[in-house]
């Protein structure tokens, strides 16, 4: 993940406004309202996944770069609401799923929301991916609280 930080924004589309930069509207747009209110710590143990997931991978397999593209939208959102501790703590912890302590309901929400948002786009948009994997990361938090539940009722 340490080429991640040195890449380049996120890929979109730019246009010029005058001597500015701003991006146009299209598929952030698309996704940041839910990005923008989903708990810092979903978008935290989203990126932490993320980062675990990109290891082994050389840096230049389509694998890591479009993990590593999932990685920017969420470094971008989080950057968005000052959050550069959970992107720092993020980016150097080890994954699993016992540090994430936010309800069933909200991580269902975050995925469900982000499909909903993504739906629509190119099959291999990085916003599509990135529902895809909130989808993965959610069911392996689901399925181990839910693994723990019943081993706890059995014993």
């Amino acid at each position: 993940m340490d080429e991640l930080l040195s890449r380049g924004p996120v890929i979109g589309q730019w246009r010029r406004r005058g001597a500015d930069a701003t991006p146009a509207a299209g598929p952030w747009v698309t996704i940041s309202h839910v990005l923008g209110t989903t708990a810092p710590s979903i978008l935290e143990a989203h990126l932490t996944w993320l980062a675990a997931r990109s290891q082994g991978h050389d840096h230049r397999s389509p694998q890591r770069v479009h993990t590593e593209d999932q990685a920017r939208i969420l470094i971008r959102a989080l950057d968005e609401r000052d959050e550069d501790d959970a992107v720092a703590r993020a980016l150097v912890q080890p994954w699993t799923e016992h540090r994430v302590h936010d309800d069933d309901d909200a991580l269902i929400t975050y995925a469900s929301a982000l499909r909903r948002a993504a739906a629509g786009q190119p099959d291999d948009s990085p916003y599509v991916a990135l529902a895809a994997s909130a989808a993965r990361v959610t069911a392996e938090i689901l399925g181990r609280r839910d693994a723990s539940t019943a081993r706890g009722r059995s014993a």
